[in-house]
C-alpha cells in the first residue's frame, strides 16, 4: 500500500515539474485518502494547488502541514508565497 502511494505521489511531482499541477492535484488526494497526515503529502496537495492558482487552497493545506510539522519548509514556503499575492 505504501509502494502505491509512493508511486501516486512521485507521479503528481512528476506532472508538477511537467507544468501540469492540475493532473497532479488527483494524484494527490488519492494518496491523501489513504494517508490523510502525511505532511509530504499535504505540502505536495499546498503547492500543486499554488501552482494552479488555488491561493485559498493552497494556504490552507500549507497551514494543516505546519500544524502537523511546524519544521516544514515546503509549506512554509507555500504559504509565504501564498501571503505575498
Amino acid at each position: 500500500r505504501a509502494g502505491a502511494v509512493n508511486e501516486l505521489v512521485e507521479l503528481a511531482h512528476h506532472r508538477i515539474r511537467a507544468q501540469k499541477p492540475a493532473t497532479a492535484l488527483p494524484l494527490l488526494e488519492i494518496a491523501n485518502a489513504v494517508y490523510p497526515d502525511v505532511e509530504g503529502i499535504l505540502a505536495s496537495k499546498a503547492y500543486a494547488h499554488f501552482k494552479v492558482g488555488e491561493w485559498t487552497a493552497a494556504r490552507e493545506e500549507a497551514e494543516r502541514t505546519l500544524q502537523l510539522s511546524p519544521s516544514n519548509k515546503d509549506a512554509a514556503l507555500v504559504l509565504d508565497e501564498v501571503r505575498n499575492r
